[in-house]
């Protein structure tokens, strides 16, 4: 069985906690957190280490299974239980992250084509990408981050003399629940989005990853606490919550002179290819469960891929109509559903299988 090195697994960390930024996740974040967002990321760094453990510790149980698997033979019925709500919380979130994608095509490039010729377009290499060996994605995604890793570090030295630390002033001026409830949110949108990594048993890994995966969780996280930093440092929380994409339009404030025109247009190549490569993880996600649950060969497998793809072109684009309407919908509805899917599921998962080990062991 062919090894998934550390690196493309640490790889696939990064987009996966970083793509539900763009779009709703920074506007839901700022519009409520305001200029003491970045203290709610904080807290959310400390929470985020309780489902980093839960994370590491469910891998540790059967390192031979995925969570799928693990659901199936230790729980019986009520694992296929959790398999299911888990599936429709991933279909949910790539849902959230697809329409984001689309969005920010249309409006900032492409605003005269239709988001339905947007959405194929798009959706065709990611089909292509499910139908390959997992491998490929987790190839593709240390090529991609190696490539990208460039521009965070470019945007970083560009954008902190652009900082006014007076934009960030006076702190905790944001009630207490407002700040706490941009915690939750945060929590959902950037932590548990890595439980997509439990449809990989621990032992394809070349080494342990429970060290890498906590070290690299906190890299990652402190560089998005960065992103709301530079956002409201340069913008202000006023003029910030003016733009739909703010994390798009902030570029706008590099230059490297006539070199390359219009940068963020170039620059925005690090959102879209992660938004990408977690839709293409999310599908694999939902393929992996769907074989392994109905007991189905590769080919159906593939069908099955395509049938997500149709549903999320449908969903797409005969949905939410603008970023008021879907934003409402996270805040009030789908966060909670997230977090009780990715989550609360994995959690019930990790006590009733350790109980029963428990007992077993007892008996034995």
């Amino acid at each position: 069985m062919k090894k998934i090195k550390l690196t493309e697994y640490n790889a696939m960390i990064w987009f996966l906690l970083r793509s539900s930024l763009i779009g709703t996740g920074v506007a839901i974040i700022l519009s409520t957190g305001r200029q003491d967002t970045y203290i709610s990321g904080i807290i959310t760094l400390i929470l985020g280490l309780i489902p980093i453990l839960l994370f590491n510790k469910l891998k540790k149980i059967d390192p031979s299974k995925n969570i799928i698997k693990l659901n199936t033979d230790s729980l019986g019925s009520f694992g296929y239980i959790l398999n299911i709500f888990m599936m429709v919380a991933v279909f949910a979130f790539i849902f959230l992250i697809f329409w984001n994608l689309t969005n920010f095509i249309s409006t900032e490039f492409l605003y005269k084509t239709p988001r339905f010729f947007i959405s194929i377009c798009f959706l065709l290499p990611v089909l292509y990408a499910t139908f390959k060996d997992f491998h490929v994605v987790t190839k593709a995604s240390l090529i991609s981050f190696y490539f990208i890793i460039g521009f965070v570090v470019f945007i970083i030295l560009g954008l902190i003399k652009e900082i006014d630390f007076g934009n960030l002033m006076p702190i905790m001026q944001t009630e207490p629940g407002n700040i706490l409830k941009v915690s939750f949110i945060m929590l959902v949108y950037n932590v548990l989005p890595i439980f997509l990594l439990l449809i990989v048993p621990e032992n394809m890994l070349q080494k342990d990853s429970s060290k890498s995966t906590m070290i690299f969780y906190i890299i990652t996280f402190i560089f998005i606490i960065n992103i709301f930093l530079f956002i409201i440092g340069c913008f202000s929380i006023e003029l910030s919550l003016l733009y739909d994409y703010t994390e798009f339009h902030i570029f706008k404030r590099l230059s490297i002179g006539t070199f390359i025109d219009k940068i963020e247009s170039f620059l925005s190549i690090e959102w879209i290819l992660g938004m990408l490569l977690t839709i293409i993880i999310g599908i694999h996600y939902l393929k992996k469960s769907y074989m392994q649950m109905m007991k189905k060969d590769k080919k159906r497998g593939n069908i099955f891929c395509i049938i997500i793809c149709i549903v999320l072109i449908i969903l797409v684009n005969y949905s939410f109509k603008n970023l008021i309407q879907i934003q409402s919908f996270v805040a009030n509805y789908l966060v909670y559903f997230l977090f009780f899917g990715l989550f609360i599921c994995p959690l019930i998962t990790y006590i009733f299988t350790r109980k029963k080990r428990s007992h077993e062991s007892l008996i034995n």
